[in-house]
């Protein structure tokens, strides 16, 4: 009886000495920092150093990649996985036995090791879906748009009317992260993407492959509410952007990799210079409840994925998430990335504007309003994977249909800064003055942003007698003098070539602009004392 129950306790001891975990290792420094940053084109591309340039945000450190010989000496030991990794948190996510795991922090290059394994843990949440079936299809209109079944849920935030001025999120490119996206390279409302070519890329983490047209279907749903397209039928709310596809939610099973998968994700768009992330994902407990998330972690700061959005709002991306679907659970709350401060955050409300009882609630731990805004995702439409109109629940829909108007407003505004357009959309929405835990700032009015940005000329503080304006502009740019005294406009384009140079006299002078390139053009406005630059952009 003794021997067996020595063996048992041996057996016991073992089973705990082997225990797999996985964790994340965060490295103290990057010694090749430096030539990567005097280096920019071997780690971002020309678009992404021109997000940085427009925002006047610098590189820094964490741009620089993770030093690779530190991944090669753990990937030596043959008990540990490297799952993923992140150079804006200069951390690797490992996966082995908690003793081999612990040897590392004796490693001259590691800072420390956070644990999964913290009374917290990762579980997504999609959405639950009730399905019936409309079709009709039309031709393209070319300026009303017939949004069929989205009429609704795009009228509801005005955003058919940014649609109406030409904004229509071309030019704009957006990141989707999401379980897959079954149908899109096959089914007819996703063929205008295909055959316009706005589908830039596809990364499947998840696989490791190009492959993002498999797997699930709750990433075709997300995408549709922006970029479907079918007139009479449903269209959504950006359908000239651009999109690259990313799977970072593995379906198969719930693990902490879906955060540092997402994180890598992010540092990808980052790369290739996306605008905009809509992450229709959250989590907040796993399959093993020793990683459980407490409401307390839901503060923007604790979850590694958290961190990793505010990493990329900070490079100029703007970020949009699904406020979750917990508000008639015992949850209730909002999950993670939700929390993050700089978020995006969006619930949902039915097609009457009346909140959704599913729609998690905040504030975040920090006492933070969430949901920022909320938007129709209670009867919602959506397109599915065999290409019909299906009608479904979730803040999942939410999201998108949102942040397809950002894309819009990005269209409109590409100068205008994330921190700046996040707060203009708050700011629209009906409740700003007396927001709640249920509805955030309430529904935004997009319209309202762009109205009340294109009705204001630029008038730089300089010169109050002089102003210039539209910001951006089409086919010319209108200029007003009313002081006594000449200004000097020259023009540069972003080679900083000059292409007009320019006096004017007191009164009104008109320049046309049709023969100009899209982009960025740079403005000096100088009289006898003072001169200043400003930024302007032709679409």
């Amino acid at each position: 009886m003794k021997t067996k129950l020595l063996l048992l306790l041996l057996f016991y001891s073992f089973t705990s000495f082997a225990q797999v975990e996985d964790a994340w290792i965060f490295f103290k420094d990057k010694p090749q920092a430096d030539f990567y940053l005097s280096n920019p084109s071997l780690i971002l591309s020309s678009k992404a150093l021109s997000r940085r340039a427009k925002f006047g945000i610098a590189l820094n450190v964490t741009d620089a990649p993770l030093e690779k010989s530190y991944i090669q000496q753990i990937q030596l030991i043959k008990e540990l996985n490297v799952l993923a990794t992140s150079k804006w948190m200069n951390a690797i996510h490992v996966k082995g036995e908690v003793s081999v795991i612990q040897t590392l922090q004796n490693l001259p290059f590691v800072q420390k090791i956070e644990w999964a394994n913290k009374s917290r843990g990762i579980q997504s949440k999609l959405i639950s879906e009730y399905k019936y079936v409309s079709d009709r299809k039309a031709q393209k209109q070319s300026e009303d748009y017939n949004y069929g079944n989205a009429t609704n849920q795009i009228q509801m935030l005005n955003g058919h009317l940014l649609h109406q001025q030409g904004y229509t999120g071309k030019g704009v490119d957006v990141a989707i992260f999401d379980a897959g996206f079954i149908g899109v390279n096959t089914t007819s409302p996703f063929a205008n993407l295909r055959n316009n070519g706005q589908i830039k890329s596809t990364y499947n983490l998840v696989a490791r492959n190009n492959n993002v047209y498999e797997a699930d279907k709750h990433g075709t749903r997300v995408l549709s509410c922006m970029a479907a397209y079918s007139s009479g039928s449903y269209i959504g709310t950006a359908p000239d952007a651009n999109y690259h596809l990313f799977v970072t939610e593995d379906v198969a099973k719930e693990t902490p990799l879906e955060e540092s998968l997402w994180v890598e994700a992010a540092e990808k768009a980052d790369s290739l210079g996306v605008d905009i992330i809509n992450t229709s994902l959250g989590y907040t407990t796993f399959e093993n409840p020793a990683y459980n998330y407490t409401y307390t972690d839901m503060n923007g700061q604790t979850s590694f994925i958290a961190r990793g959005l505010e990493q990329a709002f900070a490079k100029g991306i703007f970020c949009v998430v699904a406020a979750g679907n917990e508000g008639d659970a015992v949850w209730k709350y909002i999950s993670t990335p939700a929390d993050a401060s700089h978020a995006l955050t969006v619930g949902s409300v039915n097609s009457n504007k009346e909140y959704s009882a599913f729609s998690s609630i905040g504030p975040n731990a920090d006492g933070i309003i969430k949901p920022d805004v909320v938007a129709q995702g209670q009867q919602v439409y959506v397109v599915n994977e065999s290409g019909s109109v299906i009608a479904s629940n979730g803040t999942s829909f939410a999201a998108p249909i949102t942040c397809g108007l950002v894309a819009c407003l990005q269209q409109a505004y590409p100068f205008m800064l994330p921190s700046e357009l996040l707060l203009k959309i708050k700011q629209s929405a009906h409740m700003f003055n007396n927001p709640n835990f249920n509805y955030g700032y309430g529904i935004p009015d997009f319209y309202k942003v762009l109205n009340e940005n294109l009705s204001i000329p630029l008038i730089i503080d300089e010169f109050q007698e002089f102003k210039m304006y539209p910001n951006p502009f089409t086919s010319e740019i209108t200029i007003e003098n009313t002081s006594k005294e000449p200004f000097c406009v020259k023009v540069y384009n972003f080679q900083g070539q000059l292409i007009l140079g320019i006096k004017v006299e007191y009164g009104t002078a008109v320049v046309n602009t049709t023969d100009w390139q899209q982009g960025l053009y740079m403005i000096s406005i100088e009289n006898k004392s003072t001169k200043t630059v400003n930024k302007f952009v032709k679409n």
